[in-house]
């Protein structure tokens, strides 16, 4: 998983910065660890040591190195980075997928673990929902197949309750949520609101910054107000 954090940032930085040599340790790394640090069965292991990998990967290890292997896409266009981070969507739906959405964080059958998680809370590190959520409305944007922005709207749906009471501690799903709403309202969810914010970036050097927030709303509904036809 940090290692597809890690592969991330040097693939964007070598992006933004036009500096190839940041992309290329970013693609030595991926390819490395699809090469060196899977199982048998196509499934990631989680760390390796003197050559010898081992303990099958959690959630986090799917979903960073996802994001990296999809950056990485996007920086130098090759469809093998694509190609393997959607195979590991598929993997980790297999082993990792929740009934009524989102992502446990371990493996099933994990005897030592009395119950199986689904962190939430983005600190430091991301939590690994949070993250997937990301990765799917990333794999539509880029393939445009809807059936993984199905899922990444399942997920954020399995999590409203949370988002609800917890919100500020859970901003890249948050993210996620502004994302999809944006990405196809009526496709997804008949969603009568967008919002739209400006400047979409901020720079917070100076001490303060002005954002404006403009609410879309459809004819026929209204926010709540004392007077809502204003």
């Amino acid at each position: 998983g940090w290692n597809g954090l890690m592969i991330g940032a040097l693939a964007m930085a070598g992006r933004d910065l036009d500096e190839p040599r940041y992309s290329d340790a970013a693609a030595r790394a991926a390819g490395y660890i699809l090469e060196h640090m899977r199982s048998p069965d196509g499934g990631l292991l989680r760390t390796m040591r003197g050559g010898n990998a081992k303990i099958n990967a959690f959630l986090e290890d799917y979903a960073f190195l996802m994001h990296g292997l999809i950056e990485l896409y996007r920086t130098d266009g090759a469809r093998r980075w694509l190609d393997a981070a959607e195979q590991l969507s598929g993997l980790a739906t297999e082993r990792f997928a929740a009934e009524d959405g989102g992502y446990y964080d371990t493996l099933p059958d994990q005897i030592d673990l009395i119950v199986r998680t689904r962190s939430t809370n983005d600190g430091a590190v991301v939590s690994g929902n949070s993250q997937m959520a990301q990765n799917l409305l990333d794999l539509h944007e880029l393939t445009g197949k809807d059936e993984y922005l199905g899922a990444a709207v399942t997920t954020l749906y399995s999590f409203a309750g949370s988002l609800k009471q917890r919100g500020p501690m859970m901003a890249h799903m948050q993210h996620a949520l502004y994302r999809a709403i944006e990405v196809a309202p009526r496709r997804v969810e008949d969603f009568p609101v967008s919002v739209i914010l400006a400047p979409e970036a901020i720079n917070l050097s100076t001490g303060e910054a002005v954002v404006t927030v403009t609410m879309k709303i459809e004819s026929g509904y209204h926010a709540n107000a004392n007077d809502p036809g204003v």
